[in-house]
């Protein structure tokens, strides 16, 4: 049976696929829906990943590169689920004739199982009801945080002791920075952690190497990966040694 691989799409973007062949998407932006705001993309767009049959797709906050008007409909249309907050939920209208059966409201301890695959909506402070998600998975727990500054409501039940944080470092915009990143990583224990919300936007960005030196001070515990976008990762959670992120051979780059 095949690993569970994840893979980072850009800014706070990702695909996962589960060893079951379960596909969550979480905060996918493939369009260039921010350029409406002076916010051009600087990374190719992922094109092949609409024509994808995706289960879930989770949306942590109604901003352009989070809730992406131009892709989220085709996932849709194609009967995915949407997980989401009220504040997404009540734009599904606008974006895709709803099946009310695939529109899922959540609020922090809400929680959707797909298959194989465990997701639990959590806080995060950004916008009124913004929301960051935990991925429970074959052994694997994975902390997305989506938008959000520091806060003690983070470190929970859900998302302690999670074996890979995915984490929000560009410091502005209503975002944590490297050291506050680093520190979550620390309250939390996590075994992993990658920074993200970076490298999509000139305007809006963040060196990751600082995240990592951040990490090495606050938090030695933990092992920090800068992943490569549009690359798969394994995630092994019972590797030799420990929990492993491994990264998968490249097969193609996006359009």
């Amino acid at each position: 049976m095949a690993a569970p691989r994840l893979t980072w799409l850009g800014q706070g973007g990702f695909a996962l696929a589960s060893a079951h062949g379960i596909r969550v998407l979480v905060d996918p932006y493939v369009s260039n829906a921010a350029a409406r705001v002076g916010l051009e993309r600087l990374l190719p767009s992922p094109v092949d990943l609409l024509a994808t049959p995706v289960d879930l797709v989770c949306i942590t906050h109604p901003h352009l590169d989070h809730l992406d008007p131009e892709a989220v409909p085709a996932w849709l249309a194609r009967g995915a689920t949407l997980v989401a907050p009220p504040s997404v939920i009540a734009q599904a209208p606008a974006l895709s004739p709803p099946d009310p059966g695939r529109l899922r409201t959540v609020r922090p301890g809400d929680r959707v199982a797909c298959g194989d695959v465990a997701v639990t909506a959590v806080y995060a402070r950004h916008t009124e009801d913004s929301l960051g998600f935990v991925c429970d998975l074959d052994g694997f727990r994975w902390y997305v945080t989506g938008d959000t500054l520091a806060s003690r409501r983070l470190v929970g039940a859900h998302t302690r002791a999670c074996t890979l944080l995915s984490v929000c470092i560009n410091g502005r915009l209503g975002n944590m920075g490297p050291r506050s990143a680093a520190r979550l990583a620390r309250s939390l224990g996590a075994a992993w952690a990658m920074p993200m919300h970076w490298g999509m936007f000139a305007r809006n960005t963040r060196d990751p190497g600082e995240f990592l030196a951040r990490l090495r001070e606050e938090a030695p515990g933990t092992r920090g990966l800068v992943m490569e976008p549009f690359r798969g990762y394994a995630l092994r959670p019972h590797a030799p040694g420990g929990p492993d992120v491994t990264p998968l051979p490249r097969l193609r780059g996006p359009r």
